[in-house]
């Protein structure tokens, strides 16, 4: 009888938490760690499914959008990319909640493309 082997579980790794953290100063740090919980969570569950569940987006250029919202005030999106087999590398992060402008939203995708250039 041979066993199926074990699903992999995604690592997540932080850029610069510090940028993070100060980025979304607004969230208490209980919602923090809600958030980081919660992408654990959907990644070891979903991996790369979270693109066709709608919790993350591709923006190009191998830069993607983790969603996350729990309430109307509580709306946080985190820029990571990829690297290697199973590693997602958060980048940056912004409270779209409080700042939710097309021109704010390009200038933390262009911010995460050249943090994602640097690794």
């Amino acid at each position: 009888m041979t066993s199926e082997p074990k699903k992999a579980l995604w690592e997540i790794e932080f850029y610069d938490l510090v940028a993070i953290e100060r980025a979304l100063k607004r969230v208490t740090p209980a919602q923090l760690a809600e958030v980081i919980y919660a992408m654990e969570s959907e990644f070891a569950l979903f991996g790369l499914e979270v693109f066709s569940l709608g919790i993350a987006k591709w923006l190009g250029d191998g830069l993607a959008e983790y969603r996350f919202r729990r309430s109307p005030d509580l709306l946080l999106r985190f820029f990571f990319c990829v690297r290697g087999g199973k590693i997602i590398v958060i980048l940056s992060a912004y409270d779209k909640g409080r700042s939710n402008s097309k021109s704010r939203q390009q200038t933390e995708i262009v911010k995460a493309k050249k943090l994602m250039k640097k690794l």
